[in-house]
């Protein structure tokens, strides 16, 4: 996983940074915000709500506005936030059980595919 984080991040800095390396230390926080948003179609949710418990505000946010966080203690945010964490992380589970489930379902109809039937003829 870690390997597939750095190859995108890879390709993607490739892509919007010059070939002598400038403006990289500008560039990255646009790459990870534009990596962390998106849902992703295994796990169902957001890269920045499986770490943050929350969805990342974006600029367009500022435009057309957000909800804003309701006021809380900290004790109150701290549990309300591990509880929701507990269940991002378990639905998200769930997803990748069931995403597993599907490729394992397409790979087996491939590879085990209609073999030799008894009495067949075969070349030796």
């Amino acid at each position: 996983m870690v390997e597939h984080y750095v190859k995108a991040i890879e390709e993607h800095l490739r892509k919007v940074v010059s070939t002598q390396q400038r403006y990289l230390d500008e560039r990255l926080p646009i790459f990870l915000l534009a990596y962390r948003a998106p849902t992703y179609e295994t796990t169902g949710v957001t890269p920045a709500n499986m770490v943050f418990g929350r969805e990342l505000r974006l600029p367009c946010d500022l435009i057309f506005g957000a909800p804003t966080d309701k006021k809380q203690s900290t004790t109150e945010h701290i549990a309300a936030l591990v509880e929701r964490l507990h269940f991002i992380h378990h639905f998200a589970r769930q997803q990748l059980k069931v995403s597993s489930d599907r490729m394992k379902a397409r790979y087996d109809q491939l590879a085990n595919s209609p073999g030799f039937q008894v009495g067949d003829s075969v070349w030796l």
